[in-house]
């Protein structure tokens, strides 16, 4: 054990930090943080690190600072070279940053060699992604080798462990592992087969919404741009390609004298990224643009590029340097670029929102970008302000009297007590170290665990007898979704028990049936539900009691048609009134978008905030704070939403029909579907123009899955299913058209 003092551990820490082979970046990186480290040793008078004082410096950090991912990680890796130094143990190799250089130690390691030396020579991997392949499957041989696992001690906690240790769960850190795990099995090697241990790890990366800059900014970057030197000129033609013809950093690089037709007045090109050809029209203000730097700026080069480097021989602009100049001026602008990206990309996600700000429809901006499909360019509809919020539909204030009701507090927690308690304790942990909730599993185990006292089991055994008790017991009177919910969780509990070597029975789950009907609620029922909402009361007293946010939830699930579970994972800083917008990051399928705030969907959230501010908690105005709140200050659990909205339906007396399935809390989005497409094609839009924009507003990736919606509506709403064929539009003239605006100056 080798102690690190608060006065020794800055100069300890650099001493490990350049033995590790780490750039000056780098290193001045690490030292910086452990100089904040030390400060807080100081501050809380800690003499000694150990591994429990760098956990509470990383809590403390992370919730008092936003740091990036890429500030985390060295965080992270800080620490991680700390604690190891402190207790002997594993320390990341010296060579971890030179590429290439990769020891795979023991014996998994001998067997990790031969299997990306297998890959690389099948040619079933690229060079990079051999790369990442050898970097994760060394890191994962020389832990196992660190903790003394062998090929025959191997076991489904290694793996836990091993996985839950990483700081983050990409495609590229894990998929290795579990192709390295299979293969494994594959050979005899290992006597069970543990991808399925690394799967539910793998997390998939977030899909951000696009950065764009309005037109007064766009024209605020361009004027940045010093026209005299030579430079820049060169950067002024860069940035009106970028800007005019949404071109990326790609092809302005590879941008040839060839690719210019003067007598047409077009570019014609052939798209890295896409391989696709693409014709657009070479705008004056672009084409001047050019003119006046080939004739004055451009160095004398034999290069057939149009664009070159002024240094180092004059060789060809990389794509990564074009970007970085797009960035330079965006800041030189003095533009607020927070929560936005700043390089060329930028541009092009600009154009995009300009176009459909003027009318132009998917089809034809999906050809001046060149986009294979209209799939990549729905994106843009989802920053369109303005557009998000004409789809919203409006709703009505809460009556002032539902917020002037008392509320009391009171603590309670319930805990397992049968003799399967540590086995679902060890489950759910599991389940949250993959990543998932652990009340939606709890809630379910505690009424399993109740169950298991009550008949007085005692054996560990989970028999097919034991299994019809339950679930004639938890699967009465539920939806076949809910009864599929429920199943998959005792069959992954189950399939669990058997990994561990406990005998389980393992049941089936059924089926959907293909004919699903959602409930779509009339607008009487809405103002129904709406007015019952705001009649209940407290019955009795809880402090995890969420009836006070019920109205305003309930408003905002049907007027912007967002899911529950993105509703109660709002932030407060999610909420911006200012920009009428709500931004949701955890969303279903992972793409990070926008839903719209419009006047009577404000009023009635800022109803809601002026009262949940007046509660007496600490730190529920903080902007990570969530902006749905229990009376205890936490977040709220879907099952208890759930069951307030299954009291509203029942004293609004609305049941289910026999032609669907039972109205429940997910309607609400179905009807906010509905009636947000009613009222636009009621508004003079075409099917043609609503399904994007409709797709959108819901948060769907592909318009088949907003098709899915009309075809089940049908017989309420025939109209809707009328459809007008497409217009084409001349690429040119849209377009010069819409840059009559850039061209005033």
């Amino acid at each position: 054990m080798k102690h690190l003092t608060v006065n020794n551990i800055v100069r300890r820490s650099m001493d490990i930090f350049k033995s590790r082979n780490l750039a000056n970046g780098t290193l001045n990186s690490y030292v910086g943080i452990v100089r904040k480290l030390k400060d807080f040793m100081y501050e809380n008078s800690i003499t000694i690190y150990d591994e429990d004082v760098g956990r509470r410096f990383y809590k403390q950090t992370i919730e008092k600072t936003a740091l990036s991912d890429s500030a985390i990680m060295s965080m992270h890796r800080t620490l991680r070279i700390l604690d190891a130094m402190v207790s002997g143990k594993y320390l990341p190799p010296p060579t971890w940053k030179i590429k290439g250089v990769y020891k795979f130690k023991g014996e998994f390691g001998a067997i990790g060699k031969r299997f990306i030396e297998d890959l690389r020579c099948a040619n079933r991997l690229s060079p990079s992604t051999c790369g990442c392949y050898s970097s994760a499957i060394n890191r994962f041989c020389e832990r196992m080798e660190l903790e003394g696992v062998t090929l025959m001690t191997i076991s489904r906690e290694d793996i836990v462990k091993y996985v839950s240790s990483l700081p983050f769960k990409g495609h590229s850190g894990l998929v290795p592992i579990k192709r390295f795990l299979k293969h494994l099995y594959e050979i005899g090697a290992i006597g069970t087969n543990y991808e399925d241990v690394v799967h539910p790890f793998i997390r998939s990366r977030q899909v951000l919404l696009p950065s764009v800059y309005d037109d007064h900014e766009i024209m605020r970057i361009e004027k940045a741009i010093n026209r005299i030197t030579p430079i820049g000129k060169r950067n002024y033609a860069i940035v009106l390609l970028a800007s005019r013809l949404g071109l990326r950093a790609s092809d302005i690089s590879g941008l040839r004298f060839s690719n210019l037709d003067w007598d047409r007045n077009i570019i014609d090109l052939r798209q890295l990224k896409t391989k696709q050809n693409v014709v657009l029209p070479l705008l004056p203000a672009v084409g001047n643009a050019i003119i006046d730097y080939v004739k004055n700026g451009r160095p004398h080069t034999d290069s057939k590029n149009i664009f070159v480097a002024h240094s180092n021989g004059h060789g060809v602009l990389k794509s990564g340097s074009i970007s970085s100049i797009v960035s330079r001026y965006i800041l030189t602008a003095g533009l607020d670029v927070s929560r936005r990206h700043h390089g060329s990309h930028s541009l092009r996600h600009s154009l995009a929102t300009h176009l459909l700000g003027n009318g132009i429809t998917l089809p034809v901006i999906s050809d001046i970008l060149g986009q294979e499909s209209q799939e990549s360019t729905k994106v843009y509809l989802g920053v369109n302000v303005s557009q998000l919020i004409e789809t919203s539909l409006v709703v009505p204030l809460v009556n002032e009297n539902f917020y002037r009701q008392e509320g009391g507090f009171s603590m309670s927690s319930e805990k397992m007590t049968s003799v399967w308690a540590k086995y679902i304790e060890s489950f759910i942990a599991e389940k949250e170290a993959q990543g998932y909730g652990s009340n939606e599993y709890r809630n379910l185990f505690l009424r399993f665990d109740r169950m298991m006292n009550r008949m007085g089991v005692n054996d560990i055994f989970f028999s097919k007898e034991l299994f019809d008790a339950w679930a004639v017991n938890e699967l009465r009177d539920v939806s076949n979704a809910t009864k599929r919910n429920k199943l998959s969780k005792i069959r992954q509990f189950s399939k669990y028990l058997c990994k561990l070597g406990i005998e389980s029975y393992i049941p089936m789950i059924p089926r959907l049936h293909s004919d699903y009907i959602p409930y779509v609620y009339s607008n009487d029922e809405i103002q129904r539900i709406f007015e019952v909402a705001y009649s209940l009361r407290y019955s009795s007293y809880t402090s995890k009691s969420v009836l006070m946010a019920i109205p305003a939830l309930l408003r905002l699930l049907y007027s912007t048609g967002i899911r529950i579970g993105e509703a109660i994972s709002l932030t407060n800083k999610d909420v911006d009134f200012d920009k009428k917008i709500l931004l949701l990051n955890k969303t279903k399928n992972g793409h990070q978008r926008l839903a719209p705030i419009n006047d009577s969907l404000g009023k009635v959230l800022r109803q809601y905030l002026s009262y949940r501010d007046r509660m007496p908690l600490v730190g529920i105005t903080k902007s990570n704070s969530p902006f749905f709140i229990t009376h205890r200050g936490k977040k709220m659990s879907t099952a208890s939403v759930r069951a307030w909205f299954s009291i509203i339906l029942n004293k609004a007396s609305i049941t289910s029909p026999t032609n669907c399935c039972r109205p429940c809390i997910h309607g609400l989005r179905h009807t906010a579907a509905v009636h947000a497409m009613r009222n636009m094609i009621e508004n003079g839009r075409d099917i043609y123009a609503c399904m994007p924009i409709l797709s959108v507003f819901l948060g769907h990736t592909k318009l088949q899955s907003t098709e899915y919606y009309l075809r089940l509506t049908k017989d309420r709403y025939p109209d809707i299913l009328k459809k007008d064929a497409a217009v084409t539009v001349n690429i040119s003239n849209v377009i010069s058209r819409s840059m009559l605006k850039y061209e005033e100056d």
